[in-house]
């Protein structure tokens, strides 16, 4: 059944707070970069606040994950999406008020960063914790397909917003879907609290070691992580190539971000569709490698309708790659591990926000469809050199059966 997760009383709700968490950072993605262009008209500041906000994540992500294996998960959501609506507020009131400065939109970046660092790891793997084993695979998809619906809405609604009304409004909308996920997150069922056995450092290792001792496990996460350095940065660029290639406004720019949500949004509903799949892994690969291919594409064509027929690919491709790539990570970890398993996974998404500072310096000095052809390129390289080291690990290395708990 495509929606079998769905009877689930908490996963409902839990949808529901994912459907406005990612309506908010999608706003938040164009109004923020609107706003370092409107304040300085520098590709390679867009990049240092991109950067800014993904580092914390690179630093405190583990112990994130570690962090979310020890205590109630609702209470951890709930606390540090609070804490994201309050960053927000703080920018729109600095902007109406008429004294904001772009250092006050590094200190955002670097403060949402912390927060986001904690927010994810516990909201990838709370999944685990509202559905049975049999509708994780339907569960996570159900969850990007929302995400992605979002990504379809947000950019539209933001570009409009920015055009027509400004970017302080847009900002408050954007808190206010925040604040969306807190009220929706409150309805959820109580969950325990997990049972800690060592220290945040022992466990920390020990999640480390799991995942080096499975090489299906650190393939996955070394695909995530050369995709978002290499690749996945062009959504934070994109503002930027609008302007200065396209000569678009924010709408068009929220046009072409609406495009890749579109792609996105159908990758997630054919995953959810397929069920429990038994042919996961072959499509993981074809889509990561559809991913890379169409983002070079991108970077070769600056053409804006052909544009928006493009960029449903890279949306395609990167969503199912990622999606199925968390799936993969969930069904081969015991649960007790699943927050620091996930959360050196998802150090791939902070290297996003880090590869965005030297794209933007490249995009700089040697154009920004030089920046993002050329990390494609290298995104695509390292990929087939990863798929080949892994055929030739599963012929010489045998599995060793999962621990049930750890």
């Amino acid at each position: 059944m495509a929606f079998r997760a769905l009877r689930y009383s908490s996963y409902r709700w839990f949808l529901s707070s994912s459907l406005c968490q990612a309506c908010a950072m999608g706003m938040q993605q164009l109004a923020l970069g609107w706003l370092v262009l409107q304040l300085t008209g520098s590709v390679a500041q867009l990049g240092l606040v991109v950067f800014l906000q993904g580092l914390p994540g690179m630093v405190l992500m583990v112990f994130a994950g570690a962090f979310a294996d020890r205590v109630n998960r609702k209470t951890l959501l709930v606390v540090s999406q609070i804490l994201l609506t309050s960053v927000i507020l703080a920018l729109a009131l600095l902007y109406f008020t008429g004294v904001i400065q772009v250092w006050h939109i590094y200190v955002g970046g670097v403060l949402s960063g912390i927060v986001q660092a904690f927010n994810m790891p516990v909201r990838t793997a709370i999944v685990r914790d509202l559905v049975d084993r049999e509708s994780i695979m339907n569960a996570v998809s159900l969850n990007n397909a929302i995400g992605m619906l979002s990504r379809i809405i947000a950019p539209a609604a933001a570009g409009f917003i920015i055009d027509w009304i400004g970017i302080g409004p847009a900002l408050l909308m954007n808190a206010g879907f925040y604040t969306g996920g807190v009220v929706c997150q409150l309805f959820m069922g109580g969950l325990p609290r997990q049972s800690p056995k060592a220290s945040v450092g022992r466990e920390v290792l020990v999640g480390v070691q799991f995942v080096a001792s499975h090489p299906q496990l650190y393939t996955f996460i070394l695909l995530t992580m050369t995709m978002g350095f290499f690749g996945q940065p062009y959504m934070q660029l994109t503002p930027a190539y609008a302007t200065t290639v396209l000569g678009l406004g924010a709408q068009g720019t929220g046009m072409l971000l609406t495009a890749g949500g579109v792609g996105a949004l159908c990758g997630s509903l054919l995953l959810a569709a397929l069920g429990d799949y038994k042919y996961k892994e072959r499509l993981l690969w074809t889509t990561i490698f559809l991913y890379n291919a169409s983002l070079f594409l991108f970077s070769l064509v600056p053409n804006f309708a052909l544009d928006l027929l493009i960029l449903p690919i890279v949306g395609f491709g990167g969503t199912t790659f990622l999606a199925l790539a968390n799936i993969m990570l969930q069904l081969n970890t015991p649960p007790g591990l699943s927050g620091r398993v996930l959360s050196i996974w998802m150090i791939g998404g902070s290297l996003v926000s880090v590869g965005a500072l030297p794209m933007g310096m490249v995009a700089s000095e040697f154009g920004i469809r030089f920046a993002l052809g050329g990390g494609a390129f290298i995104s695509m390289l390292v990929t087939i050199a990863l798929a080949l080291l892994y055929l030739r690990t599963r012929k010489t290395v045998r599995q060793e059966p999962l621990p049930l708990e750890a």
